[in-house]
């Protein structure tokens, strides 16, 4: 469906509409009629409104705009989008229908220099901050005592990119459970035809072919250093032949190579895993499309993997971390491709995000899972929620710092500590918000006519 909005009066109708609904959801709770779970993310909220209101095409049209940038700016800053629309909805405060076009600009440039003279007074109060101001932070969820416990235990030892899962549990007391290794969900075809449950191996040669593996001449070196060497080989690949296949799942079934072949397809989410697997091992790929021939280069492309554990729907591998910093860069420079692409096409963005969000995952060698329990679910329902955000901001804290509003005067701060009943942000949090929220402010105010039109 293609959305037109030809006049002003049109958008100032739809920004009245807007307005009272952000007020609406940002000081409540919502029930999603479809999980049946209370939902206090406003970002989330406002999605759930939109997608079953039955507004006109123009209140939607100028909602899609906001939601667009909200959801941009929470995969950039956790935390942003919720406050973004807060405050967006204190900028729109004073808006009034029938403004000359003269008057909206001086509205405009009078809410920009609020916000920037609020940017400079609450910068002096960015501070780094200590493990105690962590522990400090994390204690107000309330957890009971031995989860909290152990969770701070894990937070002291974690390195900043190690991955905290949290999750609900069906027993009565939460848990916590350490995860080591890269991990990927991968169905390996070959042990499910075979009825293996796991294949666990150390110095693992390993091959790696970003291409297809078109018949058994091209990998016969391989078959035959399996067969002679009795040690244990991976070939990684886009896709094998069926004659590949049924040659090395014969010679696997009956012990004579312990070979295995894992086959990646052409799916978005394994796209960049041959060189992010380098990365880890500094090492390198045979690339058809850049000419490379598979019989030429498998030999001396061959490398070790410490540590391989494969079973029928994912894989496990293990490294020894001797270039933990240059897999580090590497994830932050991964993490910055977010912040770089633009934002015409939110679904297309959310792929992409989910992408960033799984190499993430697979290139952190560690992880901790939590499981929050009935009883701590009981005391708040939202636990989930607010402690997948705190870990979410785990980098920015780091990175940026930590700003506490408490000591700030300003209005927006107190109505940001009203709205979500906390007073400790990270810095990356509070300005990528204000930078979203004024320019949506910005958007809707100068705009005369909206089109919108889907690809």
């Amino acid at each position: 469906m293609s959305y037109e909005i030809h006049s002003r009066e049109a958008i100032e109708d739809s920004i009245s509409n807007i307005k009272f609904t952000i007020d609406s959801i940002v000081d409540n709770d919502c029930l999603n009629e479809y999980t049946g779970k209370l939902s206090e993310d406003p970002v989330q909220n406002l999605i759930y409104f939109r997608n079953g209101n039955n507004w006109k095409s123009e209140v939607n049209t100028l909602l899609d705009i906001a939601l667009r940038s909200f959801a941009i700016a929470e995969s950039r800053a956790p935390g942003s989008g919720s406050l973004s629309t807060i405050i967006l909805s204190l900028l729109l405060e004073d808006f009034k229908l029938g403004s000359s076009k003269k008057e909206r600009l001086e509205k405009i440039l009078e809410k920009r220099s609020l916000l920037i003279d609020y940017a400079s007074s609450i910068n002096s109060l960015v501070k780094k901050p200590s493990l105690r101001d962590i522990t400090a932070i994390f204690k107000k969820y309330n957890l009971e005592k031995d989860i909290e416990k152990s969770i701070i235990y894990e937070i002291k030892n974690a390195k900043i990119f190690t991955n905290f899962e949290v999750n609900r549990s069906l027993r009565e007391a939460s848990s916590i459970k350490n995860g080591y290794g890269h991990y990927l969900k991968i169905d390996v075809k070959q042990l499910q035809i075979a009825g293996s449950k796991e294949w666990k191996r150390r110095n693992v040669n390993t091959v790696m072919i970003d291409g297809v593996i078109e018949s058994v001449s091209q990998i016969n070196h391989v078959l035959e250093m399996a067969a002679s060497s009795k040690e244990s080989f991976v070939i990684i690949c886009k896709e094998s032949s069926e004659e590949v296949n049924k040659t090395v799942n014969l010679n696997f079934l009956r012990g004579t190579i312990d070979l295995i072949v894992i086959e990646t397809g052409y799916s978005i989410d394994y796209h960049h895993l041959f060189a992010d697997i380098s990365q880890i091992f500094d090492s390198d790929y045979i690339n058809i499309k850049m000419g490379d021939t598979i019989s030429t280069h498998i030999a001396k492309l061959m490398f070790k993997i410490d540590k391989f554990e494969i079973y029928p729907e994912y894989i496990k591998i293990f490294s020894a971390d001797k270039d933990s910093d240059r897999v580090s860069r590497y994830i932050s420079d991964i993490q910055s491709i977010k912040n770089k692409i633009g934002n015409e096409d939110i679904d297309e963005y959310n792929k992409i995000l989910s992408s960033i969000s799984k190499r993430v995952r697979f290139l952190s060698s560690s992880a901790v899972d939590i499981s929050i329990g009935k009883r701590d679910l009981t005391k708040d329902p939202k636990i989930i929620f607010k402690l997948n955000r705190f870990f979410r901001s785990f980098p920015d804290m780091a990175h940026t710092g930590i700003i506490d509003l408490k000591k700030s005067k300003d209005r927006i701060s107190k109505e940001i500590i009203n709205k979500t009943s906390r007073s400790k942000f990270t810095q990356r949090e509070i300005f990528q918000s204000i930078v979203t929220s004024f320019r949506v402010y910005e958007s809707i105010i100068k705009a005369e006519k909206v089109f919108t039109i889907e690809k």
